[in-house]
C-alpha cells in the first residue's frame, strides 16, 4: 500500500513539474551569441528558440561614408538551436566596428544581439 501510495505521489510530482512551468509562462529564455572577425566572419548561434530567418547589419566607423548591405538569411541547423555563418563584408579597406544580429523567431518575435568587430 505504501508502496503504490508512492508511486502515485511520484507520478503527480512529475506531471506537476512539466505543467507548472508552462503555466506561469515558463517558455526557456532563448540564448544567443554574435562574434565578429572583421576581414573574416560573422557568426550567430542560439538555442531554445525557434529561430526562422536572420538579418546581419554591419556598422561602418562614423564618418567613414561607407554603408554595408545587410544580409537576410533563413536560419540553419535543427530547431530549437542553430548557427549562422557569413563573411564580414569589407569596403575598400574599410571594416566594420559592429555587427547587430535580429532573430527572428517562428512566433513573430524578433530579437537583437550585438557584438563588435575584432
Amino acid at each position: 500500500m505504501k508502496k503504490r501510495l508512492l508511486v502515485r505521489a511520484a507520478v503527480v510530482l512529475s506531471i506537476a513539474a512539466a505543467i507548472v512551468p508552462a503555466l506561469a509562462g515558463g517558455a526557456p529564455t532563448p540564448v544567443y551569441s554574435v562574434s565578429c572577425v572583421s576581414g573574416i566572419q560573422t557568426k550567430a548561434t542560439w538555442q531554445r528558440s525557434k529561430v526562422v530567418q536572420l538579418t546581419v547589419d554591419w556598422t561602418a566607423p562614423a564618418g567613414s561614408g561607407v554603408t554595408f548591405a545587410s544580409a537576410v538569411v533563413p536560419a540553419g541547423g535543427t530547431p530549437p538551436r542553430g548557427f549562422l555563418v557569413a563573411a564580414t563584408p569589407s569596403s575598400n579597406g574599410i571594416e566594420p566596428v559592429s555587427a547587430t544580429v535580429s532573430f527572428k523567431r517562428s512566433d513573430g518575435v524578433t530579437d537583437q544581439e550585438t557584438a563588435g568587430c575584432s
